[in-house]
């Protein structure tokens, strides 16, 4: 007897090189007055990102790229997000296409948590939903997902801001 796996979700969690430099670059394009989407500041769908995001994280994208068999993974829009205290993100998906990125550029492992994701069946034995939370998540950490997986953040019980940014990809082939 053999057993087959017949899905997989690929996520990619990477150590940022250069931390220091990128979060520069990062916290330039951070701003301060991000609207409020219900639940956490944020200035959703901005396309003003694209070419700065691509530049910083030319070298993780080739890399993903490259494990994934296809010839690029284009920026199309990028965002900030604060959870100042209380605040949280609540279920939610980035669309049925392409790959989706969360950089933690403000984050404190000691306090903060990091994003939880659902999978798209639930257990094959009980029904129970099933969620992943990846380990080790430090600042300067980036996180690569399939676009389509349901996702979220529990709330900011610290008085520091949980800031990231993150970015939509387009794959191309």
């Amino acid at each position: 007897m053999n057993l087959h796996f017949m899905f997989y979700v690929p996520l990619f969690v990477i150590k940022l090189n250069n931390w220091n430099i990128k979060k520069v670059k990062l916290n330039s394009l951070y701003t301060t007055n991000s609207g409020l989407d219900e639940y956490i500041n944020t200035d959703y769908g901005n396309t003003d990102y694209v070419s700065t995001l691509e530049e910083i994280f030319s070298e993780e994208l080739d890399s993903c790229t490259k494990l994934l068999q296809i010839n690029r993974l284009s920026v199309i829009e990028g965002w900030t997000e604060v959870a100042d205290n209380n605040m949280y993100h609540k279920i939610h998906n980035h669309g049925g296409l392409g790959y989706s990125a969360i950089v933690y550029l403000d984050y404190d492992s000691k306090v903060h948590k990091p994003t939880i994701f659902i999978s798209p069946f639930n257990n094959f034995l009980d029904g129970t939903v099933v969620e992943y939370i990846p380990e080790d998540i430090v600042e300067g950490t980036i996180i690569i997902f399939p676009s389509a997986i349901h996702h979220y953040t529990k709330p900011n019980t610290s008085t520091k801001p949980r800031k990231i940014i993150s970015f939509n990809l387009k794959a191309e082939f």
